[in-house]
């Protein structure tokens, strides 16, 4: 059972940077397509 529930709170966590690291994405792309790249 301890197991089981450390896999799943792994599976959230990899679930959790998926979505912070694609919406990071999103924001570069946005950035660079408005030209207000902070260099």
């Amino acid at each position: 059972m301890k197991r089981l529930k450390e896999g799943t709170k792994c599976y959230e966590y990899n679930i959790f940077s998926f979505i912070s690291i694609f919406i990071l994405f999103l924001v570069l792309i946005f950035v660079i397509k408005q030209g207000n790249v902070p260099y």
